[in-house]
């Protein structure tokens, strides 16, 4: 009985092993081109519109650009043991006090969410699921181009050998 579950097996692997093979020559004589593994190792790459970074929309609805008018961010010093507290006008860029770093606010949702194709946006005014669209620069070299989760600090955080960042809180008009 076990050696007919093993040829059995064999069987299974075999068949499934021979699926989505790719013959060199074709017997058939139609019109119909031939792609040798040669050639399909010169076409262009079957995943290239996987690998492309796909451009998200961040769509700020108008009675939060009415609301609200800065963010407070904590620069966290992890070497000195010290917070530093940056207010930032929404849409402005601002250096953090005795760091390298500098700021740019470039959105803030206070109820982030994003939609099935991608879209980034406020479920409402309040701050539910606060997010802080940023760009950070250390010593003027961008190297931070993400959000800043209110909730979740450590979600896509950005990562600096001394510092960190987080969001504190919303500034209304």
């Amino acid at each position: 009985m076990f050696k007919y579950i093993i040829l059995f097996l064999s069987f299974i692997v075999f068949i499934a092993c021979s699926q989505n093979t790719i013959k060199e020559e074709s017997t058939n004589t139609s019109n119909k081109e031939t792609v040798t593994k040669q050639e399909l190792a010169t076409k262009e790459n079957p995943h290239e519109n996987i690998e492309k970074k796909v451009e998200r929309k961040i769509v700020v609805p108008d009675e939060v650009a009415k609301l609200y008018k800065s963010v407070i961010i904590t620069v966290k010093d992890n070497v000195e043991k010290k917070d530093l507290d940056t207010e930032i006008i929404i849409g402005q860029t601002s250096e953090v006090s005795g760091t390298p770093l500098a700021i740019q606010v470039e959105a803030f949702l206070p109820d982030f969410v994003m939609d099935e194709t991608g879209v980034m946006t406020s479920k409402s005014k309040d701050e539910n699921n606060p997010a802080v669209k940023v760009k950070i620069y250390k010593n003027k070299e961008l190297v931070f181009d993400g959000w800043v989760f209110g909730k979740f600090p450590t979600m896509h955080a950005f990562t600096d050998d001394r510092y960190s960042v987080v969001y504190k809180g919303a500034v209304k008009k």
